[in-house]
């Protein structure tokens, strides 16, 4: 085969970057576009949001291997390891010659456990609510002192808004009211409630990264077969080096990476034991962690295929090897003559190595590796011997064709050997054979032999742990196997201590610690809550090197996440993650409450220090502990006027123009439909209990009370509008209780970057003066360009003139002369505004003050 360029040997910095996605429908594939193309911006030097041309089919194109077998890496030419290697452009497309340079992506694609689970075992919003809330003021079940500040609050708001808001749009919107809040919001609770979604999830972390590991050492290997055949190299197995794991995690992902990675450093014999165990303390082990999926049991059986076809092909080559090998052994004259040729008429060594290449073929050893394979294991010798024997002499047309091309002309006794190398072949074949066969079985030997170095083949420090072998070697100079147990075993951690950086992303790992206590007793979370914690349930890393540099980043908006106050505290958390200085950073970059938690995709700032200060772990223009990327002005103004005044402003437009809408109908006497518009905005307010009644009277607690006094302490609760008023306000101080963390001060140290918030007391003052001044300024200019347009215009109130000075403005602008129905169009705007702008500003400067007393008092609350 004739070689163009040569091609690398397999490199050592083969880096996977595997994402988790977060609760959501979400499909194969469609996390992870957004990470590729922040890294492709990053290492081509590209501005922000160059590349948008990446989906989901591109990464699965690759990704995918076969209807059963759709998790594996996906690799793109121009986004190399290292910087120094970057040789191509960026394009979308794979690599060919830098395979194995470039990051390689893996979705931990798990939402079809969660689908699954979802359809049989989750409960409505309001019924898990309710229980965890029940459960959490029981002193009996949740310890006092145990629950963060933040945790009630919340939790109550979730009940007082999520649930009352789920049963009115109901009747209109069913179908979108369940998908959000029983299935997106269902993974939740499900995750925290059902046993086996946690431990399946887990399992499919394991055996997923298992199997990642497993075909990265079957590429590295491929990849030397690769280079020795394009390369005309002797085939060595050099040590095989791990790779290097980033895992980046995003919401409902975190925390179950997070699991599956302190699950790793379990004992084997604790993931082995049986989930009704009483052997071992605390929360372990994980219930449905040791059946393997549908998906694991098929993936197994092709594994075994794969090898023995890579077995195959080794053969082939070492066979090639050997007979290359006795042709030069033995004809080394031939090939000397033709180098010093070639050397003299100036070729470069790349041709040489061709023309090398076409004098073997020439001597037929293709065709004798030919004869050879299809002998099988059947008297191979002997096949070699018929093979040699039957071996035709070049004729005097391809020596002189193979001259003329090798630029050696007239060399009459190169043809001369040629043919004297056939004549005694012919004479003692056999002879040969052997010796072209020893050769074979020499380098098979040392190729087995070393096959496996660098590759852990256990998964336990005993040596009578057969079971905990993943290959199966009882000659080393043969081929291994792999160990039948493999399928019904529970997943080997060949990658254990391949993962470097663990970067979660709007991670409720906290809430899930504080929420979920009974889950994560085997974390030793503070000894006065759980004394029975046993650390020798655990195999940690021996070498603090090996520990997983943990790195926590969430927006302040973000209801999701937060800091990790709980998590960094408990006993097992330092044996495995290391805590890099200023590791644990909320910002304020986003602003629009809620939204923030998906917005870290397109954050080109954030993946930039994230590939070049954690990964690369180098200098960057991006210094993710600095003010100017963690405190952005805008975002932090973004905050405060959705939580203290956009929503009132919306809430308050809204009611003002069903006032409005209702006023005119009882001017223009429909009283009916004046009276209704008037009740559902009453409604919108202030609602009915008579539901709550109904239950509060069945309620056996109630059986001493009168029925009137029943009634009235249930006869009416807040509505839609109050409801969001109030939650608006709350989660802002929520967010603010996480900031300050478990000691109520913001005080930062050498892990945590905490927001500092206490300037929200004052805040409304600001944003008021503000408003006051731009609506003062409004009135103004619009009465000026009235009164400048006047002549125009009939004077009947300054609302009149503001409202048709402004459109007479613009009709000049556009036009340059006025035109009556501009006029009638302004006349009707007035009137609207007569009514609507006056009750807007009444209704908003008295939500603005019920919005201050309930500001004062939910802090009160909080504090206390």
């Amino acid at each position: 085969m004739l070689n163009s360029k040569r091609i690398n040997r397999p490199k050592a910095s083969r880096h996977y970057v595997v994402v988790a996605h977060g609760i959501g429908d979400q499909k194969l594939n469609t996390t992870i576009p957004s990470v590729v193309q922040r890294f492709a911006e990053v290492r081509q030097k590209h501005s922000k949001n160059t590349y948008e041309f990446v989906i989901p089919a591109s990464l699965s194109s690759q990704s995918v291997r076969s209807e059963t077998e759709k998790l594996g890496w996906s690799e793109f030419r121009g986004i190399p390891v290292r910087l120094d290697d970057l040789k191509e452009d960026f394009d979308g497309a794979p690599p060919t010659k830098t395979a194995g340079e470039n990051f390689r992506f893996v979705e931990m694609h798990w939402q079809d456990i969660l689908q699954r689970h979802q359809e049989d075992f989750a409960s409505d919003l309001e019924v898990w609510s309710k229980a965890m809330l029940d459960r959490l003021q029981d002193k009996a079940i949740t310890p006092e002192g145990w629950l963060p500040r933040w945790a009630e609050p919340m939790l109550d708001s979730i009940a007082r808004v999520a649930v009352p808001l789920k049963k009115m749009l109901a009747f209109k919107f069913s179908p979108q009211v369940k998908y959000v809040a029983n299935d997106y919001m269902g993974d939740v609770h499900l995750y925290g409630d059902y046993a086996r979604t946690r431990g399946e999830s887990v399992r499919h972390f394991h055996a997923t990264l298992t199997k990642l590991m497993f075909y990265d050492f079957l590429d590295w290997r491929k990849r030397e077969l690769q280079v020795s055949r394009l390369n005309h190299e002797a085939l060595h197995a050099e040590p095989y080096q791990k790779p290097e794991i980033t895992v980046i995690a995003h919401s409902l992902g975190s925390i179950m990476c997070f699991d599956a990675l302190v699950y790793a450093h379990a004992k084997r014999e604790v993931r082995e034991a049986s989930s009704e165990s009483i052997e071992f303390v605390s929360s372990f082990p994980f219930f449905g962690y040791r059946q393997p999926s549908k998906e694991e049991n098929g993936v197994w059986g092709k594994h075994v295929g794969q090898l023995e076809r890579f077995v195959k092909d080794v053969d082939g080559r070492l066979i090639e090897m050997a007979v290359y090998d006795f042709i030069k052994k033995h004809f080394s004259d031939i090939f000397e003559m033709l180098d010093a040729c070639l050397r003299r008429n100036g070729f470069s060594e790349e041709r040489i190595d061709n023309e090398r290449t076409s004098l073997f073929q020439l001597l037929r050893g293709e065709h004798l590796v030919d004869q050879w394979r299809k002998a099988g294991d059947n008297a191979v010798i002997e096949r070699i011997a018929n093979a040699l024997e039957t071996q035709k002499t070049p004729d005097q047309d391809d020596i002189i064709k193979f001259a003329k091309q090798a630029c050696v002309k007239d060399d009459v006794a190169l043809g001369e050997r040629i043919r004297a190398i056939f004549d005694g072949i012919k004479n003692d074949p056999l002879i040969f054979a052997q010796e072209i066969y020893k050769n074979f079985r020499d380098f098979r030997d040392s190729y087995w032999d070393s096959f496996l170095k660098g590759f852990s083949v256990t998964d336990c420090e005993r040596e009578d742990c057969d079971r905990a072998q993943f290959f199966v070697q009882e000659d080393t100079k043969e081929p291994p196997k792999i160990n039948s147990a493999v399928s019904s075993s529970i997943p080997f951690l060949l990658w254990k201590n391949c993962v470097r950086n663990f970067i979660t992303i709007g991670s409720p790992i906290d809430k899930y610690i504080a929420l979920w206590r009974q889950n994560y007793k085997h974390l030793g979370l503070y000894k006065e809550y759980d004394k029975n914690f046993g650390i020798g349930q655990y195999d940690f890393p021996s070498d603090s090197d090996d520990k997983i540099k943990h790195y926590n980043f969430c927006d302040e908006q973000d209801p999701v996440g937060h800091h990790l106050d709980m998590s960094r505290k408990t006993d097992v958390y330092g044996h495995i993650f290391s805590n890099p200085e200023k590791s644990d950073i909320v910002y304020q970059r986003y602003g629009v409450p809620g939204l923030a938690h998906n917005m870290y995709w397109e954050d080109d700032d954030l993946f930039k220090g994230i590939l070049e200060q954690i990964i690369d772990d180098s200098e960057s223009s991006v210094d993710l502990t600095s003010k100017e990327f963690r405190l952005k002005k805008n975002a932090k103004k973004q905050g405060f006027l959705w939580a203290y005044f956009r929503i009132p402003l919306m809430v308050s437009l809204i009611t003002s123009l069903l006032i409005t809408y209702s006023m005119n109908s009882m001017f223009n006497k429909h009283m009916f439909s004046g009276v209704l518009w008037l009740l559902i905005t009453l409604y919108l307010w202030v609602t009915p209990g008579f539901s709550k009644f109904f239950m509060q009277r069945r309620n056996p607690e109630n059986i001493n009370k009168s029925t009137l006094r029943i009634f009235l302490e249930n006869l009416f609760s807040k509505g839609l509008f109050s409801l969001l008023l109030s939650v608006a306000v709350k989660w802002r101080r929520i967010l603010v209780v996480q900031a300050e963390g478990p000691k109520g001060v913001c005080e930062n140290d050498n892990i945590y970057l905490r927001i500092q918030t206490h300037e929200d007391k004052l805040v409304w003052v600001q944003f008021l003066g503000r408003w006051l001044a731009r609506f003062v300024g409004a009135a103004l200019l619009l009465a000026w360009l009235g009164w400048l347009t006047g002549s125009y215009l009939p004077r009947n109130s300054i609302v009149n003139t503001g409202w048709e000075g402004l459109i007479s403005v613009l009709r000049l602008w556009f036009s340059e002369q006025p035109i009556f129905p501009y006029n009638l169009f302004g006349n009707l705007v007035t009137n609207i505004t007569v009514f609507f702008g006056l009750s807007a500003l009444v209704i908003y400067l008295s939500v603005l003050l019920w919005e201050l007393i309930y500001f004062f008092y939910i802090r009160k609350t909080l504090r206390t």
